[in-house]
C-alpha cells in the first residue's frame, strides 16, 4: 500500500467519523425537540483497488444520513391523536350540560316539582287567592327556568360555533405551513437526488400531527417527496405546494349553525361538514349533532308538553268568574327554514302535540312527490294527507301545507320544537282566572286535581311518557352519553400515549445510546488521525532517506 493510499484511507475515515460525531451531536441537541426523529450516519467501504496480488481497501465513504422513521407508527400516532382530541373535546362540553341538567337547582327538576306542588296545593284549597297566586308565580318561575336553560344551551352553541371557526383558522395555517415545507423538501431533494432533508421531514410530520389534533386527515406521498393531505372523504387540503382552504360559514336553520366547507373560489363553497371527523373540529361537530341539538329539542318538547297539556286541561275548567278556562300558557309555533335559492314557503303547525318526537326533519320535493326524512337518523317518515290547506300532510304531530306548485329542488328544514322552550310564556296574570273547578261550584277542585295530574300522566305517545318522565329521560340520556364519552376518552388517551411511546422507542433519541456513540466515534476519529500521522511519518522518513 502506498503512503498516498494510507493517507487517503485515514482522511476518509477522519471525515466519516467527524460526520458521525456531527450527527450524534445533532441527535443530542434535539433530544427534547418535539417530533424529532434520531438520525444515523450511513457508511460504506470505498471500492477496493487491485494491486496485482489482490484487492486492497481504499477507505470509507459517507453514503448519507438516515432518519430512523416508522411510517406505520407515525400513522398510529396521528389516528389516536385525532380520536383522543375529538373525544376530549366532546367530553369537555358534555360535562357542562350534564352538570347543569342533573343539578337539583340548576336544572328543570326543581321548577317542575314546585309548579306541580302548587297545583296540588290549589286542589287542596281551590278558593284561596294566595294559593292561586302561588300557582301563577310558580308557572312564571317555570317559564323563566325554561327560558334561562334554553338561553344557556344556546350560549354553549355559540361557544361551539366559535370553536369551529378557530379550528378552521388553525387548520388553514397548518396546511399552508405543510405546503411550504413540501416546496422546501422537493427543492432540497432536487439538489442532491435521493438525499432526504431529514429535519424538514420531521418538521412536516410534526405539523401533520398538529393537524390531526384539529381534524382526521389522510396522507399520500408523491414521487418528488411532497405529501398530499386529504380530509373527509378524500377532499384535498394540500396537493404539493398548493392549498385549498377550509371555510366556516352559516348554514340554514334556526340560529344558523356554523358549518364547514372547502373554498371553491369562483365555484363557491363545497359543503363537507357531515364528512369531517376526529380532532377538535370533529369533536365539536359531533357534540353539536349528538348532544347539544338533541338536548335543545328535547327541552323544547318538554316545554311544549307543559304548555299544551296544561292548556288543554285548563280549558276543561271554570275560573272564579264563572268563565271557561283560557290558555294558561302561550306556546310558540313550530319553526321551519329554507336554504338560499329556494323561494317557496310552507305552513307548519301543530296537529297532535302528544306525538311530537323532538326530532328535526327535511321536507323535500323530488320533482314528483314530497318526502319527509328525519335528519338525525336519515329514516323516512310516513305522511298522511295531500299537503293542501284542506288536507295537510300529517306526520309526527305536525300539520304541513306545501306550495301548490313546488319548485325544482324545493327543500325545507323543519325544527318543530327548536324554539319551544324559549317561546313559552305565561298567559294568565289574574289569580281569579285560574280554572280550578269543573262544575263552577264553590270549593270544586276537580280541575285543579286534573291539572296537578297532568305532570304525571303519560300524555306523550312517541314514546309513551309523562312530562316528568320526558325530562328525566333527557337527563338520563345526557348523563349516559357523557359517561360513555368519558370512558372512551380515557381509553383513547391511553392508546395515544402508548402509540407515542412506541414511536419514541423506535425513533426518539436515547441519550445513553448517543453518549456511547459519542465515545465510540471519538475513539474512531482519534484512531483515524493516527493513521494519517503514520502516513505522514512514513512520508517524512522517505524524504530523510532520499536526502541522505
Amino acid at each position: 500500500m502506498s503512503m498516498s493510499s494510507l493517507f487517503g484511507i485515514g482522511t476518509s475515515a477522519l471525515n466519516a467519523f467527524r460526520r458521525a460525531l456531527d450527527t450524534t451531536g445533532h441527535n443530542i441537541a434535539n433530544a427534547s425537540t418535539e417530533g424529532y426523529s434520531r438520525q444515523q450516519i450511513e457508511l460504506a467501504a470505498r471500492p477496493p483497488q487491485y494491486a496485482g496480488f489482490g484487492y486492497l481497501g481504499a477507505g470509507v465513504d459517507t453514503k448519507g444520513v438516515r432518519r430512523i422513521y416508522n411510517g406505520f407508527l407515525e400513522q398510529q400516532v396521528r389516528a389516536h391523536t385525532a380520536s383522543s382530541k375529538a373525544l376530549a373535546t366532546f367530553e369537555q362540553f358534555a360535562n357542562k350540560i350534564d352538570n347543569v341538567l342533573a343539578d337539583s337547582d340548576a336544572g328543570m327538576n326543581a321548577s317542575l316539582q314546585r309548579f306541580s306542588s302548587a297545583l296540588q296545593d290549589l286542589a287542596n284549597d281551590p278558593t284561596s287567592s294566595a294559593t292561586r297566586q302561588v300557582v301563577l308565580d310558580e308557572g312564571q318561575g317555570l317559564v323563566n327556568r325554561f327560558s334561562e336553560l334554553d338561553g344557556w344551551l344556546r350560549g354553549i352553541g355559540r361557544e361551539v360555533d366559535s370553536g369551529i371557526q378557530t379550528s378552521v383558522n388553525d387548520i388553514n395555517q397548518l396546511t399552508a405551513a405543510i405546503a411550504d415545507l413540501n416546496h422546501q423538501i422537493v427543492v432540497a431533494k432536487g439538489v442532491i437526488r435521493e438525499a432526504p432533508p431529514n429535519d424538514l421531514l420531521d418538521q412536516r410530520d410534526n405539523l401533520i400531527r398538529q393537524l390531526s389534533e384539529k381534524v382526521s386527515v389522510t396522507t399520500l406521498t408523491q414521487d418528488d417527496g411532497a405529501v398530499n393531505v386529504m380530509v373527509g372523504n378524500g377532499q384535498a387540503l394540500v396537493v404539493g405546494n398548493q392549498v385549498t382552504k377550509l371555510v366556516a360559514y352559516r348554514g340554514d336553520g334556526i340560529q344558523s349553525p356554523v358549518k364547514v366547507g372547502l373554498s371553491g373560489g369562483a365555484n363557491g363553497t363545497v359543503a363537507i361538514t357531515e364528512q369531517l371527523s376526529g380532532g377538535e373540529l370533529g369533536g365539536l361537530l359531533d357534540f353539536r349533532n349528538r348532544m347539544l341539538d338533541p338536548t335543545i329539542n328535547a327541552l323544547g318538547r318538554v316545554a311544549l308538553g307543559v304548555g299544551r297539556f296544561i292548556n288543554d286541561q285548563h280549558h276543561q275548567g271554570t275560573d272564579l268568574n264563572g268563565a271557561s278556562g283560557q290558555d294558561f300558557f302561550t306556546i310558540g309555533q313550530p319553526q321551519w327554514s329554507r336554504p338560499s335559492g329556494v323561494s317557496g314557503s310552507i305552513n307548519l303547525g301543530w296537529d297532535d302535540v302528544s306525538k311530537v318526537t323532538g326530532a328535526e326533519y327535511r321536507l323535500a320535493w323530488d320533482g314528483s312527490a314530497w318526502s319527509l326524512t328525519r335528519t338525525d337518523t336519515g329514516q323516512p317518515v310516513t305522511m298522511t294527507g295531500s299537503g293542501t290547506a284542506a288536507d295537510p300532510f300529517i306526520a309526527d304531530g305536525l300539520r304541513i301545507e306545501v306550495p301548490a306548485t313546488p319548485g325544482s329542488g324545493d327543500s325545507f328544514l323543519l325544527q318543530p320544537v327548536r324554539n319551544a322552550a324559549g317561546d313559552l310564556r305565561m298567559n294568565l296574570s289574574d289569580p281569579s282566572e285560574v280554572a280550578a273547578s269543573q262544575s263552577g261550584g264553590v270549593g270544586d277542585n276537580a280541575n285543579a286535581l286534573a291539572l296537578a295530574g297532568v305532570m304525571r300522566k303519560p300524555l306523550f305517545s312517541s314514546p309513551s311518557e309523562s312530562i316528568d318522565q320526558a325530562y328525566q329521560r333527557l337527563v338520563a340520556d345526557v348523563g349516559s352519553t357523557t359517561r360513555q364519552t368519558s370512558l372512551a376518552a380515557t381509553a383513547q388517551q391511553k392508546l395515544m400515549e402508548r402509540a407515542v411511546a412506541q414511536r419514541e422507542e423506535a425513533s426518539g433519541v436515547n441519550l445513553d445510546e448517543e453518549a456511547a456513540n459519542l465515545v465510540r466515534y471519538q475513539q474512531a476519529y482519534q484512531a483515524a488521525a493516527r493513521v494519517i500521522k503514520a502516513a505522514d511519518d512514513m512520508f517524512q522518513a522517505l524524504l530523510q532517506a532520499t536526502r541522505g
